[in-house]
């Protein structure tokens, strides 16, 4: 865009999108909310330009020397953009780097995972910038270069993975395509991804990477046609960190931590932010939530004298410090079975605070899925007064996906305080922690994804 009025049009109509991911954000909302002439800001021509340069998706490559991959090594196509795109991608790429099946890669990236992969300047990928066009970059590496395969994960409609999804096959020319479903939620409230309209549209693909069950139930609800087969459970790098193998000692350190006796049943509340309601959801959803849900502990632990409670309370790291400060504060009507326990990140890492827990409880945090993963009770807040969680989970998931996780072993979704109360009177600490699920699997999420994309369908072992 060299025309400057495009420029400001361009700035002003993605200005959302550009904000969080550009340093001067002050200028982005001045061009969203100026609705002048754009020469009105021809004096921060520079300012403009850094904000697209910013902004911009970025193309690199990495390709290996000879002898460092294998004479029938692939190259791959990747893309991420949003924060969480990246921490799933990073992990990927960084076991490609490594195996010798994998010639090189080829790398779309804007938005947060691209600011952060600037920042970090690895030395082994060389960033392109030839043609005005990124898109003839990558074509032009891809006339060089055969593609052979193509993998993308979750992303809003806007980022580079739209490309790979549309022209992955047709357009660069990769022999396989794959997505990665990085989230339990599918494509997330209407699957905005995969909209029938858009569907029809795309490269075929040759197969999704997901997490569990669970998240193949939720796919095959939102592509009913797509063919079973092609749903692969490898699981995701956010399952990698379970360490299923080190449930008992991070358990035992961790009760050890709180001070936590044997028969006391730990409930760890999840806070959300309320820094991240919609406009139609209660702009303090995360504090009333919590409220609700500590006086709902209350009454549980005051109708049932005979069992020993401890409440163990983590904000959210992106909360105010005013609902930090609310969330922590103790509590004067405890009964005397009830302990009352701040449990933030400085206090104790996640991996003890969720294996020293019996039950965890959220509106929406993924901690809810990964502790159902560790064999824990799994409470989703859905409490359908006052635009609370259970607005937030029907945007979220829908009436039909809510169904279906309330329907998995170790998840509820609670509908409100009462039935929170109901449900910690009837629950009884089990004997023997249940999270204990034996040795590390041979392989984690990472190397089965590369597997596959790297020998082609999945079977070929691992060098």
């Amino acid at each position: 865009m060299e025309n400057f009025e495009d420029q400001i049009k361009f700035i002003k109509r993605h200005a959302e999108q550009i904000t969080p991911v550009v340093e001067e954000k002050e200028l982005v909302q001045e061009i969203a909310q100026y609705d002048g002439a754009a020469d009105f800001f021809a004096r921060d021509k520079e300012r403009v330009e850094k904000v697209l340069e910013d902004f911009e998706t970025k193309l690199f490559t990495h390709d290996k020397r000879e002898g460092d991959f294998e004479l029938t090594a692939k190259r791959v196509l990747l893309s991420m953009s949003e924060t969480f795109a990246g921490r799933t991608m990073n992990p990927i790429i960084n076991e490609l780097k490594k195996d010798q099946r994998c010639r090189g890669m080829i790398l779309l990236t804007d938005s947060k995972s691209g600011e952060q992969f600037v920042k970090e300047k690895d030395a082994d990928f060389e960033q392109v910038r030839e043609e005005k066009l990124l898109l003839a970059d990558a074509l032009k590496i891809a006339e060089k270069e055969k593609i052979d395969a193509a993998l993308v994960t979750v992303e809003p409609i806007h980022s580079p993975s739209a490309a790979i999804l549309f022209g992955g096959k047709s357009v660069f020319g990769a022999e396989k395509l794959y997505f990665l479903v990085s989230s339990w939620i599918g494509f997330g409230s209407g699957g905005e991804i995969f909209k029938p309209e858009r569907y029809k549209n795309m490269d075929e693909i040759d197969g999704f990477f997901v997490a569990d069950e669970l998240t193949k139930k939720v796919l095959r609800y939102q592509l009913p046609d797509y063919p079973e087969s092609k749903i692969i459970i490898t699981g995701t790098p956010v399952t990698d960190v379970l360490e299923l193998s080190k449930a008992e000692k991070y358990g035992k350190s961790g009760r050890e931590k709180l001070g936590l006796k044997d028969e006391e049943i730990a409930m760890l509340y999840v806070g959300d932010s309320s820094v991240d309601a919609e406009k139609d959801i209660n702009p303090r959803f995360n504090e009333e939530t919590y409220q609700r849900s500590l006086q709902a502990v209350i009454q549980a632990a005051e109708s049932s004298p005979e069992k020993k409670f401890a409440f163990l309370v983590r904000p959210h790291p992106r909360d105010t410090e005013e609902s930090k400060v609310e969330m922590m504060k103790i509590p004067s009507n405890l009964p005397p079975n009830l302990k009352f326990m701040p449990a933030p990140i400085e206090k104790i890492p996640m991996q003890e605070a969720a294996y020293a827990s019996d039950v965890v409880m959220s509106i929406c945090s993924t901690e809810n899925i990964l502790s159902s993963l560790r064999g824990k009770e799994a409470i989703y807040l859905g409490y359908e007064q006052d635009a609370l969680g259970g607005r937030i989970l029907e945007k979220l998931l829908g009436p039909d996906l809510m169904k279906i996780f309330d329907e998995q072993e170790n998840i509820s979704i609670v509908p409100s305080p009462d039935a929170l109360t109901e449900y910690l009177q009837k629950y009884n600490r089990p004997e023997r922690p249940v999270s204990e699920k034996g040795e590390t699997p041979e392989k984690n999420s990472v190397q089965k994804i590369v597997d596959i994309i790297l020998g082609g369908d999945g079977r070929e072992q691992r060098k």
